[in-house]
């Protein structure tokens, strides 16, 4: 999969950036109908109004994030941010194994071992959708 898919905010015609497209100016890519700044590579993100055409948000925004899977191969997973912040997989430093990391809003860094334990947290601790 050469971008998170078709259907993702760079695809949108929500999504709004400086023309042309520049991927050096992540402070020009807007979500028109959420209000909010696209804080990660467009091509990576998406939601469940991904070119829709509505003025109502449905659903969190999500991050496409990618793993590696069972003998080594890619996975990708849309996992719901939190409260507006991207979640994304990473390899801490010596563990050999890939977590689900978030910031949480003190602006520490808090790990999951795995996608269900991510959403049951994410649904715990959701606070609105339509401004994530």
């Amino acid at each position: 999969m050469p971008d998170g898919g078709h259907d993702v905010c760079g695809n949108c015609f929500h999504f709004q950036c400086d023309e042309p497209f520049d991927r050096q100016n992540p402070e020009a890519w807007r979500c028109s109908l959420r209000e909010v700044s696209v804080d990660a590579d467009p091509y990576w993100t998406t939601c469940d109004n991904c070119a829709e055409e509505t003025s109502e948000p449905s659903g969190p925004m999500r991050a496409v994030v990618g793993g590696i899977g069972k003998k080594g191969v890619p996975t990708y997973r849309r996992l719901p941010y939190l409260n507006g912040r991207r979640p994304e997989i990473v390899e801490p430093e010596g563990s050999g194994s890939e977590v689900i990391r978030i910031e949480t809003e003190e602006g520490t860094a808090k790990d999951f071992g795995s996608v269900d334990e991510y959403l049951g947290f994410q649904e715990e601790h959701e606070q609105q959708w339509a401004s994530s």
